[in-house]
């Protein structure tokens, strides 16, 4: 098997990844709304407590200002 055939049948598209990342940025920053702690959401979401922190941090600065920017 070629590195190529490998890149070729495990990758996803930009799109989609993106898409993934950004659900994953909702479910952590709503999880934190509804009053989770960080090592709940990280469990949650099979990352680390500085992950699920910087999840939350993303989603303030990422989707919140393109909403607001609408």
């Amino acid at each position: 098997i070629s590195v190529t055939t490998v890149i070729k049948y495990t990758a996803i598209e930009r799109e989609e990844y993106e898409s993934r990342a950004k659900e994953r940025r909702l479910k952590a920053y709503t999880m934190r709304s509804n009053g989770f702690s960080l090592d709940e959401i990280a469990s949650e979401l099979g990352c680390s407590y500085n992950a699920a922190a910087a999840l939350i941090k993303r989603y303030k600065h990422i989707d919140i200002k393109k909403v607001s920017m609408e």
